[in-house]
């Protein structure tokens, strides 16, 4: 195991978002391990179903540990559920706030009286871990996926509702979507493209009052163009463009002297449209030049702590406010400069601001001034 993550580290660290631990298994699900041998080749028909469930554990745990001891503590750690989680780490672990959920086993809204089985994690279902997820969904990367195009066309002849899958992903703060399961697989098995699950969301208006509606977020920016026109959008377009982040700056002050070298003051209030907080970021306020070369840069806040709404409270839907400033120095030359916010990770990749704003060279340029 340690082998195995170290060489992946090695190479990618700077491009994993999130590490699997379930990456050991068929299917990389641990609910397959029934019919592997255990210690000395021991198999699950010799053991009592109590015996059994303490080597299953005692193995699992051996390898989450070794994972955790192979993964770079910054990274962040995905579980396929919270029932492992719970079972396998206890809360006072250093690296327990940092293990979000796989949830491969995605529907939306769909409660216990459905016919889907009792074995999904979902709400209102599996001993209230969809609660247990919900807690823990704004301090840790969390993934979904919808099962193959091949379940809902031969096996089950069901779809996934776009309004309450949106619900649901604002419920999880989903950061990641699978869009190989029900959308990319098409061709693998044999559905046409118009029949998979995500390409039906496509079909599904949204629309502010829809949005209002389902308790999600959404700015005026969001059904805009550039010329200030509406623009239709579709449910597969919410999720695409709210998974993770949002950022979006409401506006900003600048105070203190105005002559060359002067001390400047930054003052910006921002806010996070998206489902989930900003992990794995950096943000910085940045003088320009007119080329976009630049002259200085600060630390400005810190995007893990830019939630969209009270991360201790999912039923408080209230849009946080979030307060960024930073000293800067201005420059000591005369010429034509800009105040830009840069949002960046490891590899360099930069975001860009909601605002209807000039973003160039990855910098959203804020403000423009002269010194004289």
């Amino acid at each position: 195991v340690k082998n195995y993550y170290s060489k992946i580290w090695e190479k990618w660290e700077e491009a994993i978002y999130s590490a699997g631990v379930n990456l050991f298994g068929h299917y990389g699900e641990w609910t397959s391990l029934g019919d592997t041998p255990l210690d000395d080749g021991v198999s699950r028909a010799d053991l009592t179903a109590e015996e059994y469930q303490k080597q299953v554990n005692e193995g699992l745990t051996e390898v989450v540990e070794l994972v955790l001891d192979t993964v770079p503590k910054a990274l962040y750690i995905n579980m396929r559920q919270p029932y492992w989680k719970t079972m396998l780490l206890s809360k006072d672990h250093p690296r327990y706030n940092r293990v979000g959920y796989a949830c491969d086993a995605f529907f939306g809204k769909i409660y216990p009286d459905a016919d889907m089985g009792q074995s999904y994690w979902r709400p209102g279902n599996y001993g209230g871990y969809w609660d247990v997820g919900m807690k823990e969904a704004p301090y840790a990367i969390m993934d979904a996926e919808l099962f193959t195009s091949r379940y809902f066309k031969d096996e089950s002849n069901s779809y996934v509702d776009a309004y309450s899958s949106i619900e649901t992903m604002s419920e999880l703060r989903l950061s990641t979507f699978s869009a190989n399961h029900a959308y990319g697989d098409m061709s693998v098995f044999g559905v046409p493209i118009e029949q998979t699950i995500l390409y039906g969301w496509k079909c599904e208006e949204v629309t502010p009052k829809i949005l209002d509606n389902i308790g999600v977020h959404y700015s005026n920016a969001w059904f805009t163009d550039k010329d200030g026109g509406n623009v239709q959008r579709n449910a597969f377009e919410y999720i695409r463009d709210h998974l993770g982040y949002r950022f979006s700056a409401k506006n900003l002050s600048v105070t203190g002297g105005t002559k060359a070298g002067s001390k400047i003051k930054l003052n910006m209030n921002l806010q996070n449209y998206g489902m989930a907080t900003g992990h794995n970021l950096s943000s910085y306020f940045v003088i320009l030049d007119e080329n976009n070369n630049v002259i200085s840069k600060v630390q400005a806040g810190n995007p893990e702590d830019w939630h969209p709404t009270n991360p201790a409270d999912y039923t408080d839907r209230t849009l946080l406010v979030h307060n960024v400033n930073a000293n800067m120095t201005l420059p000591n030359k005369t010429g034509t400069y800009k105040i830009a916010l840069l949002i960046t990770n490891k590899l360099g990749q930069t975001a860009r601001l909601d605002n209807l704003i000039e973003y160039s060279d990855g910098y959203n340029i804020m403000h423009m001034f002269t010194i004289d």
